[in-house]
């Protein structure tokens, strides 16, 4: 056989063969524009009705190709590369990616704690996983939910003082800063808190008497404005309140 027309037929014939497989493609892509991909029963919702088919259609292979997002999104697995996955500092957890995420970003996830158990919230709030607690947060050993709710670090529900006594350094807490401290109008006093305050409230103090005297500077608080004062009726007189009153009550003042 001449040489020559050998070369041409083989030529003539992968030719024939490109435009078989060129049409196709033609026809293949014509029935990937019109696809319904909601048949499926996986809808194409934000980044991922942008990607190329062949991302998860490995191969062309379409029919049991995975729904789970975790196929795709898990770091070694085949159908992952190129993709985002999860990283190696994500919070430990076996939930669904689409418990959190949406298609749309992986970033602003919302992590639902339906489920957690009690006191191991610094599995995750360790200020790597997820935001701890600051410098100036008050010194507690307590788990997070003793005081914080699940929709937010703020408001904190009250901190439970029940183990407190009147012993308890309260200002190391209660210093206007970590926590609600003494007002500009405050006693003077280097008294704890404890000594006068209770738990429940501010409000409703009450000042230990016990150790005042008659020459103790009553009106150095008790001026009308820190502590109940002298009344407009009051009889007249610059002697101190101790002189009259005791430290019980006002009422049954001996001149």
């Amino acid at each position: 056989m001449n040489i020559n027309r050998f070369w041409r037929r083989v030529l003539w014939s992968a030719l024939a063969l490109g435009s078989v497989a060129l049409a196709g493609v033609v026809a293949a892509q014509g029935i990937q524009r019109n696809f319904d991909h909601l048949k499926t029963g996986f809808a194409l919702q934000g980044v991922h009705t942008t990607v190329r088919c062949e991302s998860c259609h490995v191969n062309g292979v379409f029919k049991g190709t995975p729904r789970t997002c975790a196929t795709c999104h898990t770091s070694g697995l085949s159908l992952a590369r190129g993709n985002v996955v999860k990283p190696p500092m994500h919070i430990p957890t076996t939930e669904a990616c689409e418990s959190c995420h949406t298609a749309q970003t992986f970033s602003g996830a919302k992590f639902k704690h339906l489920g957690v158990p009690a006191g191991s919230c610094t599995t995750c709030h360790n200020g790597g996983m997820a935001p701890g607690k600051p410098a100036s947060h008050l010194p507690t050993q307590a788990s997070c939910d003793s005081c914080h709710g699940t929709t937010g670090w703020l408001p904190a529900k009250r901190m439970d003082h029940s183990t407190f006594t009147a012993a308890t350094n309260c200002a190391s807490c209660h210093n206007g800063s970590t926590a609600t401290g003494k007002s500009g109008s405050h006693v003077a006093t280097t008294a704890n808190c404890g000594s006068c305050h209770n738990t429940n409230s501010w409000n409703g103090a009450k000042v230990d008497h016990s150790t005042f005297t008659a020459a103790t500077n009553c009106a150095s608080c008790h001026n009308g404005s820190t502590a109940t004062g002298k009344s407009g009726s009051h009889v007249a007189t610059t002697a101190n309140c101790g002189s009259c009153h005791n430290t019980n009550s006002w009422n049954g003042a001996k001149v």
